[in-house]
């Protein structure tokens, strides 16, 4: 500016030299000439495109914007806190589900709904609180059929309870089979003959056992063949095992689609169930039928002792607030004492020469040369007073 107002000042001087006093321009003509000069290097703009124009407009708001920022010394200070205040965060949340977890901890603990408390504990607390039974699952496998056999179907004998025994009509015709029958079995698929549980004495495939042998024939996707064995007092040894070989002809020779021969016929059974089925593969190997062999054995803790000596009776029976490995089921102060007047009903009294012997060969299979039997699996728990019936059995 100082250097335009000079080179007026000399334009000035120039033209009063040159001029008369008379001729001389005023000197508003000579300021306007001067504003012309200064706004001529704009002095027609060309128009610049309208998205030039958004773009020059961004860049001003930009400008603005970060002319409105803070120092760099004050924003860096902010900026520093703010990264502190996240990370003090971020170590929050992360502290969070610990918490959440030791929370969870606490409140299972309190309610006893411990991780530590195994599927064997918590079945253990159920049947020592349970006074009906109605805790167990009595639901059926999807996917299975169950058909009903009846004596004049299968020849298998028919029979009634003695009246002290009558819990409902069907204790009235007794002898039904079941098949049951997985989706997609048919004559071709291997078969199961089960022996049911209940000391000889009690149930039926029909009463309680169906929940279990549903599972069996769905997870193995074979056919099940649940039998009704006569039961004492009414019938004594060997009534249940002479239906047992009955049931083991009669399945190697019809199956879930009707007459046809197996592939292939395992046994299955649990407590007594499973020392019946164990006796049948007794007798088998020793009267052996032509073509008709067991192509293995599943038992749940097997009866296997009649004579019910095994230490387990004594180490394993229940003891209230005892250790662990106590028998919640079996609750006598002696449970081998206990058990002898429903082996007796079963084997006749000790006192009748037509009795047989607590260690009869083919029902107390522990008291039998155990050779050249077919593979046999058996399931045991260790808080159960059977328990030395399974473990001397495999020894």
């Amino acid at each position: 500016k100082e250097e335009e107002k000079e080179e007026d000042k000399e334009e000035e001087k120039q033209q009063r030299q040159k001029q008369p006093q008379q001729q001389r321009q005023p000197e508003a003509a000579v300021a306007s000439r001067r504003v012309l000069r200064k706004v001529k290097p704009a002095e027609t703009p060309a128009k610049e495109p309208k998205e030039a124009s958004r773009a020059r407009q961004g860049q001003d708001e930009s400008s603005e914007a970060l002319a409105e920022r803070p120092p760099l010394g004050t924003a860096s200070d902010s900026v520093a806190e703010a990264a502190e205040e996240e990370k003090e965060e971020e170590k929050e949340e992360e502290k969070r589900p610990e918490e959440n977890e030791e929370e969870e901890e606490e409140e299972q603990q309190e309610s006893g709904d411990d991780d530590s408390l195994d599927a064997v504990s918590l079945c253990r607390a159920a049947i020592a609180a349970s006074e009906t039974g109605d805790e167990v699952d009595q639901t059926i496998a999807p996917g299975v059929t169950i058909v009903d056999l009846p004596p004049s179907v299968t020849g298998f004998p028919a029979w009634r309870r003695c009246e002290e025994y009558v819990e409902s009509e069907a204790d009235l015709d007794r002898g039904h089979a079941d098949w049951v029958i997985p989706e997609g079995a048919d004559n071709s698929t291997p078969r199961i003959l089960y022996c049911h549980g209940g000391g000889y004495e009690m149930h039926s495939p029909q009463s309680i056992y169906r929940p279990a042998t549903s599972r069996l024939a769905a997870v193995s996707g074979m056919p099940v063949l649940a039998f009704d064995y006569r039961k004492c007092p009414e019938f004594k040894h060997p009534a249940q095992l002479d239906d047992a070989t009955q049931a083991f002809r009669w399945i190697w020779e019809n199956g879930p689609e009707g007459p046809g021969l197996a592939t292939a016929v395992f046994l299955a059974g649990d407590s007594a169930g499973g020392g019946l089925a164990l006796a049948l593969a007794v007798k088998l190997r020793d009267e052996p039928i032509e073509g008709r062999e067991v192509a293995g054995i599943t038992v749940v803790s097997p009866e296997t002792d009649l004579t019910c000596s095994g230490e387990s009776y004594t180490t394993r029976r229940w003891v209230e607030g005892g250790p662990e490995h106590c028998d919640p089921m079996f609750r006598d102060e002696d449970p081998a004492e206990a058990s002898m007047p429903t082996v007796y009903s079963l084997l006749g009294p000790p006192d009748d020469p037509e009795s047989y012997h607590p260690t009869e060969a083919y029902l107390s299979v522990l008291h039998h040369d155990l050779h050249d039997l077919p593979p046999v699996q058996i399931h045991v728990g260790d808080a159960e007073v059977m328990l030395s019936d399974s473990v001397d059995f495999a020894e």
